[in-house]
């Protein structure tokens, strides 16, 4: 069974250095970009929580009250 790494980067924008304006933080359309782009791989995990049987029950309901919410 192949062994996962945590991820080390990052998953948010670069930032851009301007030097006359000094670092530009990400704007709110970047993290809504992003957010986006990690909505279905979130809703997986919540999915896969909410049917593992093995999980804390609680983890379960947590898991079932937040899908809804992200709908």
């Amino acid at each position: 069974m192949p062994k996962f790494r945590r991820r080390t980067e990052p998953h948010l924008p670069v930032v851009q250095h301007v030097p006359s304006e000094g670092f530009g933080a990400p704007t709110l359309a970047d993290i809504e970009t992003l957010a986006r782009a990690k909505t279905e791989a979130a809703l997986n995990v919540l999915a896969a929580i909410m049917f593992r049987e093995t999980a804390n029950a609680f983890a379960r309901v947590a898991a079932a009250n937040a899908i809804p919410d992200r709908g």
